[in-house]
């Protein structure tokens, strides 16, 4: 009697499975394995750096001559052809003198003043240095020797007989403020920058 077919069948089939199988696992490529996903941060766009007088009032004199910014907390006062802004003022004391003598202090004090009829030319002898405010050629004179302040002196020659003189005092021999004074403050610097001549 012949042997069943089925059994052969069988054979047959689960070999070919197995064959498959190999051939599978040898030729197909292995899926590659997923990459992880990265955030992406986005980026804020820069502002620009707002200018430190940006805010700051403006002066301009009467005679239309020249203008300038100064802080809001400053006080500014005239006087005939001179002006004069402050910071905040302190009553504190002074060694100059020898003995701690009252005063009233300011970390930063400038002072314009416009000298007319007067031969510039005499004035520029007494001067170290020289330098441009506004655009215009200044004589420069540096004064602090046991003095309260030190006072940096800026003569700008308009014209022969004109000339405007820029006064910027820093506290030296100044003790005992409410609060500490400044002597190395860049806001003298920055006033400075803001100096301009309208005509």
């Amino acid at each position: 009697m012949k042997p069943p077919l089925f059994g052969k069948f069988e054979v047959i089939l689960s070999s070919s499975v197995i064959i498959s199988a190999i051939f599978i696992s040898f030729f197909l490529p292995l899926p590659s394995p997923k990459s992880p996903i990265t955030q992406i941060t986005p980026i804020s766009p820069i502002s620009p750096t707002s200018s430190p007088t940006s805010d700051w009032k403006e002066y301009t004199d009467p005679q239309n001559i020249y203008s300038f910014k100064y802080p809001p907390t400053f006080s500014l006062t005239k006087s005939g052809d001179s002006v004069t802004i402050n910071s905040p003022i302190y009553s504190c004391t002074t060694s100059a003198s020898g003995s701690n003598t009252p005063i009233q202090a300011s970390e930063v004090k400038l002072t314009f003043i416009l000298h007319t009829g007067a031969n510039v030319s005499e004035l520029e002898n007494n001067f170290d240095s020289q330098t441009t405010i506004g655009g215009k050629n200044a004589y420069l004179f540096y004064q602090g020797a046991e003095s309260p302040f030190t006072r940096t002196t800026y003569l700008v020659e308009l014209t022969k007989t004109t000339a405007l003189e820029i006064n910027s005092y820093s506290p030296q021999l100044i003790h005992n403020c409410p609060q500490p004074l400044n002597p190395f403050s860049p806001i003298p610097d920055q006033i400075l920058s803001t100096f301009k001549f309208t005509n």
